[in-house]
């Protein structure tokens, strides 16, 4: 009997710390919501473009370019309500919050990693970081085909 009043009283806790941070995907489908993005974008051996950036909450791209970028360098930018808005339905829409923390095969070794970090600028919810390499979902690549578009709109990365 004690056991299970012991149980039920951790459970109960565990429940408590939870609640404490908010859903992200429930919080973000508010139209105002914000949050912060980082991206990553690692070497290879061949001519992927090295950089990374981070998107805030008032719309500012902090971009530092390297190899194999349109930009190379550092550089701040400003993107339209539209593009921040658009990528935020993207990650909710491909299930980004879901997502396992690690896709990755080691033996292979010419494949840069690519993180994604999304965070809320309150902290309302958890920092989500999925970091991708090989082997990983499909709508990791749909992410990762839309931050290079939305890249290679406002002149960081070529066409």
């Amino acid at each position: 009997m004690k056991l299970k009043f012991n149980l039920l009283v951790l459970a109960a806790l565990s429940l408590s710390f939870t609640a404490c941070k908010y859903n992200a995907v429930q919080l973000l489908a508010k139209a105002d919501a914000s949050y912060i993005l980082e991206v990553e974008s690692g070497a290879c051996y061949g001519t992927c473009p090295t950089y990374t950036f981070s998107l805030d909450e008032n719309h500012n791209l902090d971009f530092k370019g390297g190899r194999y970028c349109a930009f190379e360098g550092d550089t701040t930018i400003v993107i339209s309500a539209e593009d921040y808005q658009k990528l935020k339905e993207t990650l909710i829409k491909k299930g980004f919050f879901g997502m396992d923390s690690v896709y990755d095969y080691e033996e292979m070794m010419d494949v840069p990693n690519y993180i994604i970090s999304v965070s809320d600028p309150k902290g309302k919810f958890k920092t989500q970081i999925v970091r991708g390499r090989v082997e990983y979902p499909d709508e990791f690549g749909d992410l990762k085909t839309e931050i290079g578009e939305l890249l290679v709109k406002y002149g960081m990365l070529g066409g």
